[in-house]
C-alpha cells in the first residue's frame, strides 16, 4: 500500500464545562500530546504538533491533523491559546481546556482512523463530502475526546455502553473486529471500562 493523506479539523465548540483557569505554556500543550497519545494507545505512530497562529487556519477552525496510515506519520496543528483568547475571546481558563481538547480530539481521530478502511486493505479518505455525515464524524469524534478530557459520560450511562452508541452511530460500517479493536482503544484510554462488555456490545 502506498502513502495516503488523511486529514480532519476540529472546528470552534462553545460547550462550556467546569475547567481550571490557567496560562497554557508550549510545555504543557507537549505534556498534554504524550500524556494523551499514551493513553489513547497511539505511541507506535510518530505523531509532531506544531502551536500555529489562527491567521494560518481556515476561519473557526482551531486545530487538524494531518496523517499517512503508512508509515504511521502524523502531524497535529494546534491554534495557541493567546490567539484563542484574542480572535475568539476566550477566557484564559476556558483557553486552557480548548487547547487540551483540540489535542485529545485530534488524537482521536487517528484513534478512529480503522472505521474509514474500505474494506481492501487501503486508507479512504476521512471526510466523505457529505456535510451532514461529515458533521456526524466530527461530533463523535469530539463526544469521545470531551469524555476522555472529563472523565465521565452523560446521561447515566455506562462507559462501554456510551463507546458503543458513539461508534454505532457513525456513518462507516467497518468488519466486527475492527469496530471491537477501536471500542477497546477507547475505553482503555478512559480506563474505568469493563472490557468484556466493550466485546460484548461490539459484536452486536
Amino acid at each position: 500500500m502506498g502513502k495516503k493523506l488523511l486529514t480532519a479539523f476540529i472546528a470552534l465548540n462553545f460547550c462550556a464545562p467546569c475547567f481550571a483557569a490557567g496560562a497554557v505554556s508550549e510545555a504543557d500543550i507537549y505534556r498534554w500530546l504524550a500524556l494523551w497519545q499514551k493513553r489513547e494507545g497511539l505511541e507506535h505512530r510518530d505523531i509532531k504538533l506544531r502551536i500555529v497562529r489562527a491567521s494560518e487556519m481556515p476561519r473557526n477552525i482551531i486545530g487538524d491533523v494531518e496523517w499517512w496510515e503508512t508509515p504511521g506519520w502524523a502531524q497535529i496543528r494546534v491554534v495557541g491559546s493567546d490567539d484563542l483568547q484574542r480572535v475568539y475571546g476566550d477566557s484564559p481558563a476556558f483557553a486552557r481546556y480548548e487547547v487540551e481538547r483540540i489535542v485529545i480530539h485530534e488524537l482521536m481521530h487517528l484513534v478512529l482512523s480503522g472505521l474509514y478502511d474500505d474494506g481492501d486493505g487501503r486508507g479512504s479518505a476521512l471526510l466523505t463530502r457529505n456535510p451532514a455525515s461529515d458533521a456526524r464524524m466530527e461530533a463523535i469524534t469530539d463526544n469521545l475526546a470531551v469524555m476522555l478530557l472529563r472523565r465521565r459520560v452523560p446521561g447515566g450511562l455506562t462507559v462501554a455502553r456510551y463507546i458503543s452508541r458513539q461508534i454505532n452511530g457513525g456513518p462507516w460500517k467497518p468488519a466486527r473486529d475492527v469496530r471491537e479493536r477501536i471500542m477497546l482503544q477507547v475505553a482503555r484510554a478512559m480506563n474505568a471500562a469493563n472490557e468484556d462488555d466493550v466485546v460484548m456490545l461490539a459484536s452486536r
